[in-house]
This record gives structure tokens, C-alpha cells and sequence, in this order.
């Protein structure tokens, strides 16, 4: 399954059918030339100068993780708890074998492990891969050491 995101509409609509992620009204999704799509908070936006957001998609590196660590929690579908040992293999860049269904058979799915977000993976013919680069990945997985109170996946 391709990603095809044109504009802020899709991509709401594509983490809306995919992770059955629901936006409060207070955050706006919308585009920029040459920058992908960006996150903002309505109530901000009159109060702030300078970055008013972050990059949530870029057509050249998809999903930003640290965005689907703050939506991801908030997924009904296409989410896929690890346990410690898998957890590892994932952030290693090691190819996870699960025998589970996601709906939409393959695709992209929300990787969570002990109440971490650990960001956007690849399932498909029951095997689950990681988008991240070796140096990037072990740079990421440091700022996930704390988890979300309540939040037992």
C-alpha cells in the first residue's frame, strides 16, 4: 500500500480511515509550499511569532515520528504492541515476525511498546519493518525512556 498524500485534507483523512485518529477542533493541519504539511494549535497560532508548528508529512521522508508520538496515542486502529525482545528487533532495524491481521491486510501501523510510541512500521505478509536508519533509530529510541501514565500497551 502506497501512501499518495497531496495536501492537509488527505493526510487528515488517510490518519482518520487508517488509525482511526479523530483531531480535536483545536488543531489545524495545513500546507506549505515546499515544506509538506504542518501541525498547529488553532489557540496559538494569534500568540506565537516565528515556528508556529512542526512538519507532521513531507512527500520525501512520510510521516514525522515525532508526530505520530503525539497522534499515535491517540489510534483506535493499525496499532501494533511489541514486547521487550521485539521491541529491540524493531528499533534494531531487524525484520519482526508477528502472525496477526491489521485491517487493510498490509500497510503502514502505528509500533508501540510499554506505553512508547515507537513510531510509524511497514506490516506486511506478517512481518513488520522499520522506516528508521540505523543512526537515527538509536537517537529516537533515547527520547522514549519515559512512558505515558495510563497508558499500558
Amino acid at each position: 500500500m502506497e501512501i499518495k498524500i497531496e495536501n492537509a485534507e488527505t493526510f487528515k483523512k488517510f490518519l482518520s480511515e487508517r488509525f482511526g485518529v479523530v483531531f480535536p477542533h483545536e488543531i489545524l493541519l495545513s500546507d506549505t509550499k515546499g515544506h509538506g504539511i504542518r501541525v498547529h494549535s488553532r489557540g496559538l497560532m494569534g500568540n506565537v511569532y516565528g515556528l508556529k508548528g512542526f512538519q507532521a508529512y513531507s512527500g520525501k521522508n512520510g510521516i514525522n515520528p515525532y508526530f505520530m508520538q503525539l497522534v499515535g496515542m491517540h489510534a483506535k486502529k493499525n496499532l501494533i504492541a511489541l514486547n521487550e525482545v521485539d521491541a529491540k528487533k524493531f528499533i534494531a532495524g531487524e525484520t519482526v515476525r508477528k502472525k496477526i491481521k491489521i485491517l487493510g491486510g498490509q500497510g503502514p501501523v502505528i509500533v508501540a511498546h510499554g506505553g512508547h510510541i515507537l513510531g510509524v512500521g511497514h506490516f506486511e505478509n506478517g512481518e513488520l519493518r522499520s522506516p528508521f536508519s540505523q543512526d537515527r533509530r538509536s537517537r529516537i529510541i533515547q527520547n522514549r525512556i519515559k512512558g505515558w501514565i495510563g497508558r499500558d500497551l
